[in-house]
């Protein structure tokens, strides 16, 4: 079960950018206020990852981009590959996270001061951490209080993820 991290990934070549237009507008669909803009541009066509675990990351960072921006009502979704990883950054322009709270984001059952009021486990994203360390990426998180947070997570490609 996922609870214990023993979630195992199987990675498969997909389409990351389809998945995410998919998420992306099913997302909108709920959140109808919100411009949700994609540049994938730069995904590959094909990445080696385990498509259900990518929709689990992809679809906590969407739902928080527009849970924790209710002031704002757009969210930039952006997709690049450089030096064999493939990067999705997600970026809202919403409440942000106190600076000495960043570090503590990927804690499980953490969540920041500045989510009092929003629903919420503190769940979501130790697990998307985990999900992304599985595939041997990192997660990243950038944030200014009052100007949004953006997360950056990435994937390696399989020559990469299968040195060891």
């Amino acid at each position: 079960s996922i609870e214990k991290n023993q979630f195992k990934i199987e990675p498969k070549p997909f389409d990351l950018g389809d998945l995410i237009e998919t998420l992306v507008k099913s997302c909108a669909e709920i959140n109808e206020t919100y411009t949700l803009n994609l540049n994938l541009e730069g995904v590959p066509d094909l990445i080696d990852a385990d498509e259900k675990a990518c929709r689990h990351i992809i679809e906590n960072l969407l739902s928080n981009a527009v849970k924790y921006s209710p002031q704002a009502n757009q969210v930039d979704i952006t997709g690049w590959h450089k030096d064999g990883y493939t990067y999705v950054s997600v970026k809202d322009f919403g409440v942000g996270i106190p600076e000495n709270e960043v570090g503590k984001l990927f804690n499980q059952y953490f969540r920041a001061s500045t989510s009092a009021g929003i629903s919420g486990t503190g769940i979501g994203l130790n697990l998307v951490k985990n999900l992304v360390a599985l595939h041997k990426g990192e997660i990243t998180v950038e944030s200014k209080l009052e100007e949004g947070t953006i997360f950056t997570f990435s994937l390696p490609d399989s020559e990469i993820r299968n040195k060891e």
